[in-house]
């Protein structure tokens, strides 16, 4: 083993004893290249980067020859720590509406989550939610979002409901309204059809636009499209004088 190996498992061995977290560091050479690697320290939960940093830098003097500042910080999460994120946000009603958003929105909250601060209740609460769902991140979310989603009440104050309304026919007084669908506008159904006939004998004004030939009103006729004169008499007059082109 080397010198900065026999360092690394010593500052791995500090760090978990300062924090209480198992601490794991190793080197990591991805490409094999005799510069290409870094030590890696890993830890699950626990305390946020910057801290780690401070207690590494702090006991940098008793694990040379190995380089604190170089050191590479790789923080891990476990389910308990995602649902507490999420429970944070419920709480503060700022949970979106899907569980993908809520993921999402939850992921840029972990690096400053610091697990040593969290509520024992919170912790509790977050750990049975993990386990009822297997630390899968959607289903919590959804479980979360649908427990704190609450059906509207109704917003209607009482004397708006038993306040005096009348037909809108006879202008007798209506009926107590029924506790559910729409208010009624007819008292009877002789006022609804009464108001319906009345309603039938009301006649569309009339077209007083006068024809171009003659001068006279041109009546209006149920569909097709507005005639522009009043009779095939008018249509020909004004055929016959209209200007010829040279």
């Amino acid at each position: 083993m080397s010198a900065r190996a026999r360092a690394a498992a010593t500052l791995a061995t500090h760090l978990s004893q300062a924090i209480g977290t198992p601490v794991v560091i190793c080197w990591d050479n991805p490409t094999r290249r005799p510069a290409g690697g870094h030590w890696r320290v890993e830890w699950t939960d626990g305390p946020i980067t910057a801290t780690m940093r401070g207690i590494a830098a702090a006991h940098a003097r008793w694990v040379t020859p190995l380089e604190v500042t170089k050191l590479r910080w790789a923080r891990q999460y476990s389910p308990t720590a995602w649902a507490v994120a999420l429970l944070a946000h419920a709480g503060q009603a700022t949970l979106p509406d899907t569980a993908g958003e809520a993921v999402a929105l939850v992921e840029y909250d972990l690096p400053e989550l610091d697990a040593t601060r969290w509520d024992p209740a919170t912790h509790r609460a977050a750990a049975d939610l993990a386990s009822r769902h297997h630390g899968d991140l959607h289903q919590m979310a959804t479980a979360i979002i649908a427990a704190s989603v609450t059906k509207p009440g109704n917003e209607t104050p009482p004397a708006a409901r038993t306040s005096t309304r009348h037909c809108s026919h006879c202008q007798h007084p209506m009926p107590t309204p029924a506790a559910t669908g729409r208010p009624a506008r007819w008292c009877s159904p002789a006022c609804r059809q009464a108001a319906h006939r009345q309603r039938g004998t009301v006649t569309k004004p009339r077209n007083e636009t006068p024809c171009p030939a003659c001068g006279q009103p041109i009546p209006t006729t149920a569909t097709g499209r507005p005639a522009r004169w009043c009779s095939p008499a008018c249509r020909t007059r004004a055929w016959r004088t209209r200007p010829r082109s040279p």
